[in-house]
C-alpha cells in the first residue's frame, strides 16, 4: 500500500487522497514525523481544510509535540467554529492529556451544537466522573440508556457512578441488566462496580472494608493489576508503605511500563526515605508521562521527585521540580504535602545542627 500510494503521489503531486493515506500509514507504522510532513504539504495545498489540521494534530500528539497538536486543533476550530466533530476530537485530545476541565468544555460545546451526538455524551459522562460530578454524569447515562436500552457502555458507567454515591441497590439493578445484555462481560462488570465501591469507601476512610473488597477483586482476576493497584492505594492512605510498595511492585510485574504505577511506587519509596530508588522510578515515570502528555500523572511524579531531591539535599533541583509540578496542576494537594514534609524535615535538621 505504501509503495502504491507513494507512486500515485509522485505521478499526481496535487492529488490529496494518496498523501492522506500515506500519512495514515506512517502513523500506523509509528513514523509520526513523516505523517506530519505529509499533512503539512496538504495544508499548504488546502490551507482551509480543517481535516488536515486535525490529522496533523493526531500525528503531532503521537510524536509527543503536544503544543503543536493543540495549535492545530485550535486552528481547525477557528476555520470551522460550528463543526461539532472538531470540538469532539479536541475534547478527546484533552481527555487523553488528563485536562478534564478543558475536555468537559469541548464536549459541552459538541452537545450544544448537536444534542444527539451520543459519543460526546458518553465521553462527557466519563469526564464528569473524573471531576466527581456524579449527579450530572448520571443524567447523561440516563439519556443514553433511554435512547439505547441495550447499550452496555452506558449501563457500566451508570453502575459505576451509582456505586460512587452509595446507591448500591440501583447499581446492582444495572449490573443485572448488564448480565442480560452481555453475560460474557460479567466478571469485568463486577470488577468495575467493586472498584467504584472501593473509591467511595476510601473517601469515607473505611479502609478495612476497602481492603477486603480489593482482595475480592484480586481473587476474581488474580492476573489483572486492578486489585493490586487499588489495595496499594489504600495501604498508601494508611501509610503502610512497605505493603503499598509490594503491591505496586506486583502491578509493575504485570504492567511494566505504566507511568502512574512507577510514579506511585517512587513516591512511596520517597516517603520511606529510600531516595535513590525513588528517583529511579520517578525518572522513568516522568519520561513516560511527558511522552504521553499525561499532565496530572507528571505533576504527581514531580511532586515525589521534589521530596526525593530534598532528601538527598539537592535543594535547587527540589525547588525546580516543585515549581514545575505546581504549574502543571496547581490544585494538586500532594505537591504541597510533599513540600510541607520537605520544609519540616529541613527545619528539624537545622534545629539539630544548632543544638
Amino acid at each position: 500500500a505504501m509503495e502504491s500510494f507513494s507512486k500515485a503521489r509522485r505521478l499526481a503531486p496535487q492529488w490529496n487522497e494518496p498523501r492522506e493515506h500515506l500519512a495514515l500509514l506512517h502513523r500506523i507504522k509509528e513514523n509520526p514525523q513523516a505523517a506530519v510532513d505529509e499533512h503539512s504539504t496538504l495544508i499548504k495545498q488546502q490551507p482551509k481544510g480543517s481535516n488536515h489540521y486535525v490529522n496533523r494534530a493526531l500525528a503531532y500528539a503521537q510524536l509527543g509535540d503536544f503544543e503543536s497538536a493543540e495549535q492545530d486543533y485550535n486552528q481547525a476550530i477557528e476555520l470551522e467554529p460550528e463543526n461539532e466533530h472538531l470540538f469532539y476530537w479536541r475534547g478527546v485530545y484533552f481527555l487523553q492529556r488528563q485536562n478534564y476541565e478543558l475536555a468537559l468544555s469541548d464536549f459541552d460545546r459538541v452537545l450544544a451544537i448537536d444534542g444527539d451526538y451520543d459519543d460526546a455524551r458518553l465521553q462527557r459522562a466519563s469526564v464528569l466522573l473524573q471531576l466527581k460530578r456524579q449527579a450530572e454524569a448520571l443524567e447523561d447515562y440516563a439519556k443514553l440508556i433511554n435512547k439505547y436500552p441495550d447499550d452496555p457502555n452506558a449501563y457500566t458507567g451508570r453502575a459505576y457512578a451509582l456505586q460512587l454515591i452509595g446507591k448500591e441497590r440501583a447499581a446492582e439493578e444495572d449490573l443485572k441488566r448488564l448480565m442480560d445484555i452481555a453475560p460474557e462481560q460479567s466478571v469485568q462488570m463486577n470488577v468495575s462496580a467493586l472498584s467504584a465501591k472501593i473509591h467511595r469507601l476510601r473517601d469515607q476512610a473505611e479502609y478495612e472494608s476497602a481492603i477486603e473488597i480489593a482482595e475480592e477483586i484480586i481473587t476474581l482476576v488474580p492476573e489483572d493489576s486492578i486489585g493490586y493497584r487499588l489495595r496499594g492505594g489504600i495501604y498508601w492512605d494508611l501509610e503502610w508503605l512497605v505493603e503499598a510498595y509490594d503491591d505496586y511492585t506486583r502491578v509493575r510485574e504485570i504492567e511494566p511500563e505504566q507511568p502512574d504505577v512507577l510514579s506511585a511506587r517512587g513516591q512511596v519509596q520517597a516517603e520511606m526515605g529510600e531516595w535513590r530508588p525513588a528517583l529511579d522510578d520517578l525518572d522513568i515515570a516522568a519520561d513516560l508521562s511527558r511522552k504521553a502528555g499525561a499532565n496530572l500523572t507528571l505533576a504527581f511524579t514531580l511532586s515525589g521527585k521534589a521530596l526525593a531531591f530534598a532528601g538527598l539535599d539537592r535543594i535547587d533541583e527540589s525547588n525546580r521540580v516543585f515549581e514545575e509540578s505546581v504549574k502543571l496542576c496547581p490544585t494538586n494537594p500532594w505537591v504541597y504535602y510533599h513540600r510541607g514534609v520537605i520544609m519540616f524535615r529541613r527545619g528539624v535538621y537545622l534545629s539539630l545542627i544548632h543544638i
